[in-house]
């Protein structure tokens, strides 16, 4: 059984780094103990316990930091430019269409679909697409 930490980030993204970083402490003999990603900063900090009891007689711990190389940001797009208003038809009236557009959220593309009748924009990505994106690597 994986244990579960508090985090911020993409669930489906921060779950699988979490899971690989409770295996590797568990090869190197130690838990997991925190983990926290911030996809903002684009940080994963993560704090390991031994599972041996040192001379001393206290238990070693560890914090490491990593990156994922991608940063996740404030999604913008360009809303697309309505042509000149037609004289309107009686009715009934046909409502308007949705627009499907790629919106830059950070340095990922998303493909985003605007409804035309108003609404909410709909993000078209999951975590394997995230997943996919990311490379971690130990930070500096």
């Amino acid at each position: 059984m994986t244990p579960t930490f508090p985090r911020i980030g993409v669930s489906g993204h921060a779950g699988a780094v979490q899971a690989k970083a409770v295996e590797f402490a568990g090869r190197n003999n130690a838990t997991v103990t925190a983990y926290s990603y911030n996809p903002l900063s684009d940080r994963i900090k993560v704090t390991t316990r031994s599972k041996t009891v040192l001379i001393d007689g206290s238990y070693g711990q560890a914090t490491a930091w990593a990156k994922t190389g991608v940063s996740i940001g404030l999604c913008t797009w360009t809303a697309p430019t309505p042509g000149p208003t037609p004289t309107p038809p009686p009715t009934p009236t046909i409502p308007p269409t949705d627009s499907d557009l790629i919106a830059k959220c950070g340095d990922l593309d998303v493909p985003i679909t605007v409804p035309g009748a108003g609404g909410k924009p709909v993000l078209h990505i999951g975590a394997s697409d995230l997943k996919a994106e990311f490379k971690p690597a130990l930070a500096k």
